[in-house]
């Protein structure tokens, strides 16, 4: 089948400059190093005829770079190789499987999803983005978005009150003009000008005026990143009135609401933090997270909102990154206490 491309920028390539938290030690500078000075690249509009998008919203793109781009293999990390075949090898079975099942026809779209887009925080920092994009281009934004049929509902709900002019796939479909945006930003750290406006346009929906709380994200219902003690932290964080807050439980505009009170915010490293967002400038943030320099997402998230952001570094079990955090109840306690007196 052939895909003819036209390709067209639509973003140029810029620098911003992060700024290092306030360091608990010096040697802890190595952690944040690679996030202060951040490359953009150019993003591109890429116009394709005659492609195949599964129901599950995976594009049969044949350009090797696209591939590249919707698979997003310039955010692995660890194994890189390994992992980049395992990805491409998967994408190209799916390929050649849609090829014999039945679709149906649609004139035009826009697609703007990944393989991250199911997860929170990549919805939020990287396809809400485009979302707006599209929203204020005169060329763009008379085509349909299309975006799978996720199992949850945060990403339909978040995107209707951007636009209506979105579609869900249920079924194989043949796009005979398909408008793919490139990635707008390398994963971990989003354009700052456009996350800025997905939270001003969002927080417009936000009409009660309930008082500023402080709140404790708790990943009892995640299978990763989980505390070990966790009944001990709650139950102390409970007695200096921190709200326990579950956000896998609330709907997409609850967590906009619950986390625009937020003046104090403690959890985890996960995407649970992305609700940063929402907070007021000036607010604290206390993220517990691992040694790992690749968990810099929420320390970037709090920079370009001027959040103040503190971390307690600890060990993860088996040294996996997406093993039980083992904290120090005591050191922690401690550490606490110094943040909330700042």
């Amino acid at each position: 089948m052939d895909q003819k491309i036209v390709k067209l920028k639509i973003l140029e390539k810029f620098k911003y400059k992060l700024c290092y938290p306030k360091l608990k030690k010096v040697k802890d500078k190595e952690l944040f190093r690679n996030e202060i000075y951040r490359k953009y690249k150019s993003v591109y509009l890429y116009k394709i005829q005659n492609i195949l998008i599964s129901k599950h919203g995976e594009p049969n793109l044949t350009n090797k770079k696209l591939v590249f781009d919707y698979l997003r293999t310039n955010s692995l990390s660890g194994f890189i190789t390994i992992k980049k075949i395992i990805l491409i090898l998967l994408f190209y079975l799916k390929k050649i499987k849609i090829y014999f099942s039945t679709y149906i026809v649609v004139d035009n779209g826009i697609i703007i999803t990944d393989r991250h887009s199911s997860n929170y925080y990549h919805w939020v920092t990287d396809v809400l983005p485009k979302v707006y994009l599209i929203k204020k281009r005169h060329d763009l934004n008379k085509f349909t978005i299309l975006i799978p049929n996720f199992k949850s509902s945060f990403q339909r709900d978040s995107i209707r009150m951007i636009t209506k002019n979105v579609k869900v796939i249920k079924k194989n479909i043949f796009l005979k003009k398909c408008y793919y945006i490139s990635q707008l930003n390398i994963s971990g750290c989003p354009r700052p000008d456009l996350i800025k406006k997905v939270k001003k346009k969002l927080l417009l929906f936000n009409k009660d005026n309930l008082a500023a709380q402080k709140i404790y994200i708790s990943r009892k219902y995640s299978k990763h990143r989980r505390l070990n003690n966790e009944n001990k932290i709650i139950k102390f964080l409970k007695s200096e009135n921190f709200k326990i807050v579950y956000p896998e439980k609330l709907s997409f505009i609850k967590q906009i609401k619950t986390f625009s009170k937020a003046n104090f915010l403690i959890s985890t490293h996960g995407a649970g933090l992305t609700n940063l967002i929402w907070m007021k400038p000036y607010s604290k943030v206390l993220e517990i997270r691992s040694f790992n320099k690749y968990q810099n997402s929420n320390f970037a998230l709090s920079n370009l909102f001027k959040i103040n952001y503190h971390y307690f570094l600890t060990k993860q079990k088996n040294n996996n990154s997406n093993g039980k955090y083992l904290l120090n109840y005591f050191k922690f306690k401690k550490f606490y206490k110094e943040v909330k007196k700042n």
